[in-house]
């Protein structure tokens, strides 16, 4: 689906405009599925997904448009999110989540990690998007990370920290990071031994 909408002459100037315009051609009723095929997270066959996200380390979502942010990507662990529409009335739930900034309420939204992740298809040539590019690969596709081939270091308050580094991960630490602020103390923890 990513594929197909970065392909879109329109998409460079009008991303959310134009990936509204294309879903319903993409995943309504008329639509061919996808063919795919993986192993999802309790390691039984899936045999297709309209979205299929495989990133070096998992992504915190919450918009489609965005596609989110990364903690980290040193984890060896890959980030999958699949998104399946099975049926017309999806769509408008899947848009529904998605305004809500809580795609994971969408029941034909899936995440999980991995250490490697293998995508078979029956056509010659899978439509991928990497980093906004539309290319054309044959599968199988294999996916792995490699921890430690590229380093970088950014410090946590420095301008362009990813928000998933410097965020709460849930309420819990939402609410406590809170209380530390109101009490006039850093939103996060002092690191042991400092």
């Amino acid at each position: 689906m990513y594929a197909t909408v970065v392909r879109s002459e329109d998409y460079r100037a009008t991303k959310l405009a134009t990936t509204a315009r294309l879903l319903p051609d993409l995943l309504g009723p008329d639509a061919a599925p996808f063919d795919l095929r993986f192993r999802s997270s309790d390691g039984q066959s899936a045999r297709t997904a309209d979205l299929l996200l495989v990133s070096n380390g998992p992504y915190r979502l919450g918009h489609l448009g965005g596609f989110g942010t990364r903690e980290r990507m040193d984890t060896g662990l890959l980030g999958v999110v699949t998104v399946t529409v099975d049926r017309a009335w999806d769509v408008t739930a899947l848009l529904a989540a998605e305004a809500g900034g809580h795609l994971e309420r969408f029941h034909g939204y899936r995440e999980w990690t991995t250490p490697a992740f293998r995508v078979d298809s029956g056509v010659a040539a899978i439509d991928l998007g990497i980093d906004g590019e539309s290319v054309q690969l044959a599968p199988p596709l294999e996916f792995r990370s490699l921890p430690g081939a590229l380093r970088v270091r950014v410090p946590v308050e420095a301008p362009g920290a990813p928000p998933a580094a410097v965020a709460p991960a849930g309420l819990s630490a939402a609410v406590t990071a809170l209380f530390r602020v109101l009490a006039g103390r850093s939103a996060r923890p002092p690191a042991p031994g400092g």
